[in-house]
């Protein structure tokens, strides 16, 4: 369990915040993701259909926008 602002969280329930993250484009939720609470970058979403690199890459708009940043924030 992780625990976030004074709620436990399971690392699953991490996970599918990154993938939120990433469908939203939220950069700085993606990092905290990533860099505080250790997501997982290979996770699969509720259903199993979609990695997290997969939400980043539709959510990516074109050359310098959100989801450029972040998919290549998750590829660096």
């Amino acid at each position: 369990m992780i625990n976030i602002n004074g709620t436990n969280v399971s690392q699953q329930e991490v996970d599918l915040m990154l993938i939120r993250a990433c469908k939203s484009l939220d950069l700085n939720t993606v990092i905290k993701c990533v860099e505080e609470y250790n997501a997982n970058l290979n996770a699969m979403d509720a259903a199993n259909y979609a990695r997290v690199l997969v939400y980043a890459l539709r959510a990516c708009e074109g050359k310098d926008s959100k989801g450029e940043t972040i998919v290549k924030y998750l590829v660096n």
